[in-house]
């Protein structure tokens, strides 16, 4: 709290002013946060004031709080705050980035990649579950395994079905995309899940035990861009509707979002090439349908998993 309040001091933040009776001040609080590195070491305690969220308006100069952060009276006098800090705030410098929200970077700077991963939070999540020695699964889903809304309600007031959903989809969204598809399936029935859902999101989890240090790599390759397309026919049981992915790689990653009159006057213009890619090629298959243990992980190696 200390170093917080000299770097408010120092950088100008606010000045001390007599508070006009027509102003209300607006009060602060201090938020604290616990600074981990990608092992769950403490590496440093932190603190900020703020302005509490809410208490003021779109007016500028505003008045900050009759109570100092320390919680102590000075005298009448409040903080009048700037609307932007006329001087530059010193930076420290923390040196190669290693671990970010909850993902580790490691770097090769001889191969020129960047390979991400979340070691740490998988291993949570598996062992949140029990399942740290469980015999592990090849695939994240069965492809025999058919989800339906049918079925045994699950206690949501006991086990915590969104939770672990929520879990699995930040780890599907960040570094293991050969989750999706089966994360997706299983987030459509969050509302009314039943104990074969909860089977089978436990089955995912057990897919990822053994193999928490796999993620995903950029870099390293010197390809143009490559996007492939595909969806399964009418693999929703309940709805027949089909599910569609896309992958596109590009130097180790890359996004396309394209409609179809772009795509037509592209390849008018000889700038983009579709063409036909038979199912053995298929690099896409890992998001549209579940798969047979002896294809996934090569889609899993096409698209930088490892």
């Amino acid at each position: 709290m200390d170093k917080e309040m000299r770097s408010v001091l120092e950088n100008g933040t606010w000045e001390l002013v007599e508070n006009p009776e027509e102003v209300k001040p607006v009060p602060l609080k201090w938020v604290y946060k616990i600074k981990q590195d990608a092992a769950g070491n403490v590496k440093r305690y932190e603190s900020r004031v703020v302005a509490k969220s809410g208490a003021r308006g779109a007016d500028l100069p505003y008045r900050l709080g009759r109570r100092h952060p320390r919680g102590g009276l000075e005298g009448g006098a409040d903080c009048e705050g700037e609307s932007a800090l006329g001087g530059q705030v010193r930076c420290a410098g923390l040196g190669e980035a290693t671990y970010f929200l909850a993902m580790e970077l490691a770097r090769d700077r001889v191969a020129r990649n960047l390979k991400l991963t979340q070691k740490k939070l998988t291993e949570e999540l598996v062992a949140r579950h029990g399942l740290a020695r469980a015999r592990a699964r090849s695939v994240p889903r069965g492809a025999r395994e058919k989800l339906t809304r049918e079925g045994e309600p699950l206690n949501t007031a006991r086990v915590h079905y969104s939770e672990l959903i929520g879990s699995l989809l930040y780890l599907s969204v960040c570094t293991r995309p050969d989750i999706a598809q089966a994360v997706g399936a299983l987030a459509l029935y969050t509302s009314a899940p039943t104990e074969a859902h909860w089977a089978a999101a436990l089955g995912v989890v057990r897919y990822l035990a053994g193999i928490e240090e796999d993620g995903i790599t950029f870099g390293g390759s010197g390809e143009v861009l490559k996007a492939f397309c595909d969806a399964d026919f009418a693999g929703d049981v309940d709805t027949r509707r089909s599910t569609t992915g896309y992958v596109s790689l590009m130097y180790g990653g890359a996004h396309i979002d394209v409609i179809y009159h772009f795509a037509r006057e592209r390849v008018a213009q000889k700038e983009v090439k579709f063409a036909y890619c038979p199912t053995e090629g298929m690099k896409v298959d890992i998001l549209t349908k579940a798969l047979a243990p002896g294809k996934s992980p090569k889609c899993e190696s096409e698209i930088g998993i490892a």
